[in-house]
């Protein structure tokens, strides 16, 4: 009995210490994120694009990060930070939501479900973070008075790749180590009815994702392709990702071809092409 006894408090002791080591892996990736986009000024590899990507890697199932990556871009492309107001923190959901798919087995459906709460509770402890880094303004101001330009860089630098972000690494981390065997045992706990609700709520915040995006970016020019993007589906039956090439292709056709015409535009007036000249004031 006592052996028994042994067995499982060493079994469960090996289980503890297997989601602290990847509470930390999952940190670090997002952590590694964090510091790519605030060293290259990128801003994309905090998106859940990229960063459900690299957590899938660095949890040895890079394929359900590529496919949650998709879907939650799907679902957080049309929604961005304007001035001070951040609805939902994409990047750390993507990361947690990835975790809890890859180490519980749960249904991506669900997981990609429960990534805009997350990101909307982050978002909230970001904000409530903040007058904390601006309690150091007035010692950056006295640093930067003093003209010590490498002390002040340094500082300054440490605290967008360290401070800024320690919230959300003690979240990120707390979540997986602690909350993920929680949240898996809940979602056992619940109903049929109620996955299979957190599986259309997904597909359904997918829509509302593209509904926002196209609301930001709708103009006669990309109609076109929401259109023939819709005939392509619909009517021909192709899949997505051909859809996708095809008419990728064609956005970069017409990139270039619009690059020709200014640039032609541009050698014709400095050339002393009059008519071109006074086309161009008229336009302008």
């Amino acid at each position: 009995m006592s052996q028994s006894i042994l067995e499982t408090e060493e079994k469960k002791r090996i289980e503890v210490n297997n989601m602290i080591v990847n509470a930390l892996i999952v940190t670090l990736s997002y952590l590694i994120q964090v510091w790519v986009d605030r060293l290259t000024n990128l801003k994309i590899c905090e998106r859940p694009i990229v960063g459900a990507v690299i957590t899938g890697v660095l949890l040895g199932d890079p394929v359900t990060g590529i496919i949650m990556g998709g879907s939650l871009e799907a679902i957080f492309m049309g929604i961005s930070a304007i001035g001070g107001s951040v609805p939902s923190d994409a990047g750390v959901s993507a990361v947690i939501v990835t975790a809890f798919s890859i180490l519980t087995g749960a249904d991506m459906e669900s997981a990609a479900a429960l990534a805009m709460p997350i990101g909307t509770v982050i978002a909230t402890l970001g904000q409530l973070w903040k007058p904390v880094i601006a309690a150091f303004v007035p010692y950056w101001e006295k640093l930067a008075a003093t003209g010590n330009m490498r002390k002040f860089r340094i500082q300054v630098v440490g605290c967008g790749l360290v401070l800024d972000r320690l919230p959300h690494a003690i979240a990120i981390f707390l979540g997986v180590a602690f909350g993920i065997e929680g949240l898996a045992n809940l979602l056992d706990m619940l109903p049929a009815f109620f996955t299979t609700g957190l599986s259309a709520a997904s597909g359904i915040m997918t829509a509302v994702g593209f509904a926002i995006l196209c609301k930001v970016i709708w103009n006669a020019e990309t109609a076109g392709f929401f259109f023939v993007g819709f005939i392509l589906a619909k009517i021909v039956g192709m899949d997505t990702l051909s859809i996708a090439i095809v008419l990728a292709v064609v956005a970069v056709m017409y990139f270039y071809n619009d690059l020709k015409i200014s640039k032609t535009r541009v050698e014709a007036v400095s050339n002393g092409d009059e008519k071109t000249k006074n086309e161009m004031e008229d336009f302008f």
